[in-house]
């Protein structure tokens, strides 16, 4: 529906909370200690979150090839970057380093570029490899969140923006169901938009807050120290 002239005017606009919430979360990242080993993780990871926000917002508004694949590369990224950075966290902060950012990157890229390839080929693009990369944290956070420790989120950090972000997919699976079932107000895909700044905003909130006991990048965590 459009509202001011705008097309699917609430599917663009239910993206605007993901913009202060993506500028918040790098402020949150500049304040971290100079020192701190996964500031380029997580500065990574809201970069790519606010460019993904952008092009989700192109492409609701004048769908097409380019800005769906303007939208789903860096909102993909974004999803590698909270994989490597919770690797980084709970098993080797290397994770969060240069070379996994790149690696994680890199990776994207090569999907968008397969998507794009499959495209022009079969005439389908085929998503799988960024969606394998976009579903990524949900594996990794619930089987590592509850027995893993960590320094800068503690595991129900970990574990209430995972769940925000299963709401998010699951609203958007039942994206006409939801429709229906809120009198065609709002539908799942909309939903799933609040949803994911609800997964980014907590993620920016509690980042670096205290919630994880600090222990420094250079030390071995003592026997018997359990963090978050």
């Amino acid at each position: 529906r459009s509202l001011w002239s705008m097309p699917y005017a609430v599917n663009v606009w239910s993206h605007l909370p993901l913009l202060p919430i993506g500028v918040w979360g790098m402020w949150r990242v500049s304040r971290l200690p100079g020192d701190e080993p996964l500031r380029w993780v997580w500065g990574w990871f809201f970069c790519c979150q606010m460019l993904a926000t952008v092009g989700g917002m192109v492409y609701h508004w004048k769908p097409s090839d380019v800005s769906f694949i303007w939208d789903q590369v860096p909102r993909s990224a974004a999803c590698s970057l909270f994989a490597a950075a919770f690797l980084a966290e709970r098993i080797d902060r290397r994770f969060g380093l240069g070379p996994a950012i790149a690696t994680a990157l890199i990776a994207t890229l090569l999907g968008g570029i397969w998507w794009l390839y499959s495209l022009h080929v079969w005439g389908v693009g085929d998503l799988r490899p960024l969606i394998w990369l976009e579903l990524s944290p949900i594996a990794l956070v619930a089987t590592g969140a509850w027995t893993l420790h960590g320094h800068l989120l503690s595991r129900q950090d970990w574990m209430r923006s995972q769940l925000s972000f299963v709401v998010a997919q699951t609203v958007d699976w039942a994206d006409r169901p939801f429709f229906d079932w809120t009198g065609q107000v709002i539908s799942g895909h909309s939903m799933r938009h609040l949803a994911l700044a609800t997964c980014v905003g907590w993620v920016a909130w509690r980042l670096g807050s205290g919630s994880a006991r600090r222990v420094p990048h250079n030390q071995p965590l003592p026997a018997g120290v359990i963090l978050g």
